[in-house]
């Protein structure tokens, strides 16, 4: 940092960051957003052994959004609470210190990405600045320990002392001391003896790194035990390690007298970091909303903050509506209102973004210029950003002609962001276009393009790509060997990829953990399985993602011992606390081995580890418990979901077929709020399956009255149905000469008649049948006739009735039909698919393309010249 520790450290601190700085200040709400589940008495700790992935996440996030100091994820990490786990001492103590580890090294990408002028990813058009940024170990109240509400009542009991509270906070104030953080930061403490103890400690133990103290209060006079701000910041003051005090989980409304307060005892940097005004009720033991406190209060109160001496400012991150806030609160108190924010409308759009909001960054971008704000050479990368991951095409277009218009055509940061918008719309072909005419390309153009073919199906284009980059002198970084491994996966050739994976080596680059991850998948999907469990192997730290990978693949491949191997060794060795990917693994290894006793010991880990609410993990347990003949407890799953999805439907009734139990298939078929082709499809099939094949035609022409289109797995279920059938009655066509069909095609008139006509004919045909006879056999291609109306009809998007009977013609012979009859199900199948297959491809490239952007409500509206008239 170029900082020196002592009393000045803070001081020289908000000096380089220009007199104030942004602490985090909300990592907890952070990361419950991002789906942490953090009702432990660990709290964010928990990540530590969970999800340590998601905390370098947040730590980045606060830093992008301009956060010069962040806290540790150790608040209610403690050895004693670690203990009470089942956690060592010795892995406790390495826990405290990976918790700093993690926010060093979020600090650290940073760093590097701002000192290269741009993110390694997709190149977003985000400004990063580098500057000083500081890491402070958190360390919680003995309260926060006891996880039981006193860290916000400061009551203990009268068996604590200070000696107490001293021996309790030692070793793990030792370890954070030696953990490579800049600072320790006491937080929430609820009432002096505390504070006393932190600075007697602080002293005996020479702590050889500064701290600062913050306080909580209810009443804004008082600290939450009722003693006196005024005594406890004095305390603080006195010991010579303490750099700064203040104030933290306040209500908003009290900050500005208790800054007046401890402005009276010290002059040390002071720092505020309030919630959003809720206030702990400790007979119910939740937080409690504040009565009378608008959130535009809230705001109103930050400059009076800085006023009354406050220079660190952060507080619980509850909403992208706080931020909106106090967006507004700036512009309106600015003499030129929302002229030149340029700079903090960018910062809203990209705050939006960044939790998901994409449709409200759009919308900022509207107000923008509704307001004449001038947008920059930023402004239309994060608002194309924000169009393609909501697939938001339309908008997306229209932001791109108003980009070109400002002047920005050349500008390579929007030309990346338009690769990356069109190809994360599904258009890489206009991708390629905008990335042939680039006059001036940089490694994120090549990687966006090369992540699109890759991502988009288009792997042997991504690699291609690739080697025409090496070619042009231009290395690859991390990025974009992770998108092109990914694309030899999908691709499966193993000597190619292990000619790819030469540049790892020749750019100089260091093998970081996503690139293992991607890795172990290219080789186990190549087939190069000793290679993958080789890197797995050598693999020092094994993260969560690196044993989903290896799992899932060796599941895939039917290797479900070997998946159960991996499994056990990362329980057996300490490693990442299994989450719901984990148990889909492990619960599809039990399925194939049929073992319905690993099965109940899954089901048994989900239900301790709250992860039962996930559809997907519910949905693979009824599936193995029917595989295991085990309907009961499938059934038992089933009803006990608050939410049953058709997937859920879906595969409560193919079990219920697979075991033979057509009527408990049907019923609950019939039992189905709403079902989709999946249903249907699993039912004639499983009717077909069960050698029931009236009920399936008869169920077939039901779906179609329903309106429901078929797909190539129906036609299959439904030509084996009729081909099991004595058809000797459905080969009966009429004898029509522009309907003879000769080997070598059509004759005469016949063959200048289209499809649709012959399509019309035969559906006329099919439903007056007064006049049937016998056609010669010689005479008619069958095979031809049949894919030729099977073409139509889908082409159409009309299958009559009778379909399933003209389809299944390609498989019986005039001079044999009885004979053809009697073939097996599995054999009429074989036939039938091929045939399927080709007759089907017409209609499924006619679907392709996504979402229906044109039936999308759109954000705003462009007048004739461009400019934006309505939202």
């Amino acid at each position: 940092m170029g900082l020196k520790n002592g009393s000045n450290f803070l001081a020289d601190f908000l000096r380089q960051c220009g007199g104030y700085a942004v602490i985090d200040g909300g990592l907890a709400t952070e990361l419950e957003r991002h789906g942490a589940d953090l009702n432990d008495p660990l709290w964010s700790a928990k990540c530590l052994v969970s999800s340590p992935h998601l905390l370098r996440r947040v730590h980045l996030d606060y830093l992008e959004a301009g956060a010069k100091i962040i806290i540790s994820a150790s608040y209610q990490a403690t050895l004693q609470g670690f203990e009470a786990k089942g956690i060592s001492k010795g892995e406790g103590e390495a826990l405290l210190k990976r918790s700093v580890e993690i926010a060093c090294e979020a600090r650290n990408i940073y760093n590097d990405r701002a000192a290269k002028g741009s993110w390694d990813d997709f190149g977003d058009g985000s400004s990063l600045k580098r500057g000083p940024v500081l890491v402070a170990a958190s360390v919680g109240s003995y309260g926060a320990y006891l996880a039981d509400g006193s860290e916000y009542s400061g009551i203990y009991g009268d068996a604590i002392t200070v000696k107490t509270l001293k021996d309790f906070h030692r070793r793990r104030v030792q370890v954070l001391a030696n953990s490579g953080a800049d600072l320790i930061a006491f937080e929430t403490t609820p009432n002096k003896m505390e504070a006393q103890a932190y600075a007697e400690f602080l002293e005996e133990e020479a702590i050889n790194i500064p701290a600062w103290f913050s306080f909580s209060s209810k009443d804004g006079t008082n600290v939450v035990s009722g003693d006196s701000m005024v005594d406890c910041a004095s305390i603080a003051d006195s010991c010579k390690q303490v750099v700064g005090i203040g104030i933290n989980c306040t209500p908003p409304r009290y900050i500005q007298g208790l800054i007046q307060l401890i402005r009276k005892v010290t002059s040390k940097p002071i720092l505020v970091y309030p919630n959003s005004g809720e206030t702990y009720d400790g007979e119910k033991k939740e937080w409690v909303a504040s009565t009378g406190v608008a959130e535009e209060d809230f705001v109103s109160y930050v400059d009076k903050w800085c006023e009354a001496g406050a220079s660190l400012v952060g507080g619980t991150y509850n909403s992208m509506e706080y931020a909106q806030i106090v967006f507004d609160s700036f512009c309106s108190s600015s003499e030129q209102g929302y002229n030149n924010n340029t700079y903090k409308f960018n910062s809203l759009i990209k705050g939006y973004s960044l939790v998901g909001l994409f449709d409200n960054a759009i919308l900022v971008y509207v107000r923008m210029a509704l307001e004449n704000v001038v947008p920059d050479e930023y402004t239309f990368p994060l608002v194309l950003s924000a169009c393609a991951k909501n697939e938001r095409f339309i908008e997306g277009i229209q932001v791109k002609g108003l980009g070109l218009k400002s002047g920005f055509g050349d500008d390579v940061f929007v030309l990346n962001s338009l690769i990356y918008f069109y190809s994360e719309c599904g258009d890489v072909d206009k991708a390629r276009k905008v990335f042939e005419k680039m006059s001036e390309r940089n490694l994120v153009s090549w990687t966006c393009l090369i992540s699109g073919y890759a991502r988009r199906e288009k792997a042997e284009e991504a690699v291609l790509l690739f080697f025409e980059m090496i070619k042009e002198g231009v290395m690859p970084n991390n990025v974009t060997m992770v998108c092109v491994i990914l694309a030899c996966a999908k691709l499966g050739d193993l000597g190619l990829a292990e000619r790819v994976c030469g540049y790892i080596g020749k750019a100089g680059l260091k093998v970081n953990s996503v690139m293992v991850n991607a890795l172990v998948d290219m080789y186990m999907k190549c087939g190069s399985l000793d290679k993958a469990k080789k890197l797995f192997e050598e693999c020092v730290d094994r993260n969560l993602v690196l044993y989903n990978t290896i799992l899932s693949n060796y599941v895939r491949n039917g290797m479900v011992r070997e998946a159960l191997d991996v499994l056990g060794g990362m329980l057996s060795c300490g490693g990442p606390r299994p989450d719901r990917v984990t148990l889909l693994s492990s619960i599809s290894a039990s399925t194939e081995m049929a073992d319905v006793f690993l099965g109940k010991q899954c089901h048994a880990y989900v239900l301790r580890n709250g992860l039962e609410n996930w559809d997907s993990i519910r949905n693979a347990i009824i599936d193995m418990y029917m595989k295991c003949g085990n309907q009961e407890w499938a059934c038992r799953v089933f009803y006990q979901m608050s939410n049953k999805t058709v997937v859920s439907w879906n595969s409560l009734i193919a079990g219920f077929l697979r075991n033979g139990d057509v009527e408990a298939a049907c019923r609950t078929f019939n039992e189905m709020p709403e079902s989709d082709l999946v249903s249907w499809n699993t039912m004639i099939g499983g009717l077909v399956q069960q050698s029931m094949f009236e009920d399936a035609i008869h169920l077939f022409r039901v779906m179609q009255n329903e309106g429901i289109k078929a797909d190539r797995v129906t036609m299959v279920s439904v030509a084996s149905a009729c081909g099991y059938l004595d058809m000797e009655n459905i080969v009966m066509l009429p004898n029509l000469q522009v309907l003879k069909i000769k080997d070598s095609g059509f004759d005469g008139d016949a063959w200048r008649l289209s499809d649709e006509d012959i399509f019309n004919q035969l559906k006329f045909l099919l439903i007056d049948r007064t006049n049937l006879k016998h056609w010669e056999a010689g005479s008619v291609n069958f095979p031809k006739l049949q894919r030729l109306v099977l073409k139509r009809c889908i082409y159409l998007e009309e299958i009559p009735k009778d379909f399933g009977e003209i389809y299944t013609l390609e498989s019986i012979e005039l001079q044999n039909c009885r004979t053809s009859a009697a073939k097996s199900v599995k054999e009429i199948q074989e036939e039938q698919e091929s045939m399927a297959n080709d007759c089907l491809t017409s209609a499924s490239t006619r679907n392709l393309g996504g979402t229906d952007h044109a039936q999308r409500k759109k954000l705003f509206l462009l007048d004739q010249e461009g400019r934006i008239i309505h939202s």
